[in-house]
């Protein structure tokens, strides 16, 4: 059984890969079982696919071929699912590199307090531009005029 890190991974991996297997008509029979077996030997990681005409639903699907190749179903989106079954020697690893710790964070500086520093002055806001806030009495940009049309 994988945990959800271990999936979050083999997702990760298998969202580049091609659908190596597809299911139809003749759904899951001994032909597709072993053909899925080889690949998972080669691979330890398939994408399969549900065609139209595959009359089984997505989850049954995955469960019959999962459970017939000896796999785990790592991902089941939409009409593919991702099997995956580790090989004798295994290829994909789910050991992640070993962080090295955090370092700890120096403790921050005294400040002092506030009430012993002199207060700054109040900003002054300059006569124009406090009786016009938007701008409304500006001039019209040179060249053009508003509201004419070029003809």
């Amino acid at each position: 059984m994988l945990t959800g890190k271990q999936k979050r991974h083999l997702r990760a991996l298998g969202h580049s890969l091609k659908a190596v297997i597809q299911i139809g008509k003749k759904e899951i029979e001994e032909g597709l079982i072993s053909e899925a077996n080889a690949a998972l030997d080669h691979h330890e990681l398939i994408k399969v696919k549900l065609l139209e005409s595959c009359l089984l639903g997505k989850d049954e699907a995955a469960a019959m071929l999962a459970g017939a190749c000896d796999a785990d179903v790592a991902q089941i989106l939409g009409k593919t699912f991702l099997l995956y079954r580790p090989a004798k020697e295994p290829v994909i690893s789910f050991n992640a590199p070993a962080k090295p710790p955090k370092a700890a964070k120096p403790a921050p500086a005294a400040r002092p307090d506030k009430k012993s520093q002199p207060s700054q002055p109040a900003r002054t806001v300059s006569p124009k531009k406090a009786a016009h806030p938007f701008g409304s009495d500006r001039p019209a940009k040179s060249g053009k005029k508003t509201g004419e049309r070029r003809g």
